[in-house]
């Protein structure tokens, strides 16, 4: 199987034989950045910084179709302009290519991520509602099916590590390493039992069934709605 740094090299290369010196920077962030990519899972998420990024100009990797989809490629390619003006719009993404970001062409891009920590907590405390309502919500339509629940355990457990990272980021902490949920749950006073199991869960490690398995879900949609009312309140300190 081909080495991951031969993919991104790869990569790199089509993108610069496509719009040439049109490109700022190359960047990989995500699960290669933070060291945790799982090969035949995960994409590679490459970010390219240019000076003009007219729609005209998408068309030239139409013909590199395939080889972008077998090097599993998620491409974004944006001006700097967009990215100083979305900051506050989107303050979790960009914070995810700061944080895991690496610049593999080009001059590093740190610089213009200047993450809003308003605009961050807003974002997170919305998220957690979402992730809380879509959970009840499944819970009361579930009549109790255990694939169902456990399907919706792991899905919200894997976007909940990408709020967790942002609410590290606004206590000062480091967004890699350990245990996110957990290191959440410790910073919060959260119980981080429960978030242990959920990923235990996610693994396919624990295995609960009926009446246990349903205590957890409520306990779980409780920690999270937990962590909204502490993420509101740490909204005064900003």
């Amino acid at each position: 199987m081909e080495k991951l740094e031969d993919r991104l090299t790869k990569a790199k290369n089509i993108v610069l034989s496509v719009l040439g010196d049109n490109v700022i920077s190359v960047v990989i962030y995500g699960s290669v950045g933070r060291g945790d990519y799982v090969e035949g899972v995960s994409d590679i998420n490459m970010l390219v910084l240019v000076k003009d990024n007219s729609v005209q100009l998408l068309k030239n990797f139409w013909k590199y179709h395939r080889r972008l989809r077998k090097l599993r490629l998620s491409l974004v390619i944006l001006t700097r302009d967009y990215i100083t003006s979305s900051l506050d719009s989107f303050p979790l993404e960009f914070l995810d290519m700061k944080t895991s970001g690496r610049t593999i062409f080009g001059a590093p891009i740190d610089s213009i991520l200047d993450i809003p920590r308003d605009s961050l907590r807003l974002q997170c405390e919305r998220e957690l509602k979402g992730k809380s309502l879509l959970l009840r919500s499944v819970y009361l339509n579930s009549k109790g099916s255990e694939g169902v629940l456990k399907s919706a355990i792991i899905k919200s457990y894997n976007s909940l590590k990408t709020i967790g990272r942002g609410l590290l980021y606004l206590k000062g902490n480091a967004t890699k390493g350990g245990d996110i949920l957990v290191r959440v749950a410790e910073d919060y006073g959260l119980d981080a039992e429960i978030f242990k199991k959920a990923r235990e869960i996610r693994e396919k490690r624990l295995n609960l069934k009926g009446q246990e398995l349903q205590g957890f879900f409520e306990s779980y949609v409780r920690e999270i709605e937990r962590l909204q009312v502490a993420i509101d309140k740490f909204g005064t300190g900003l």
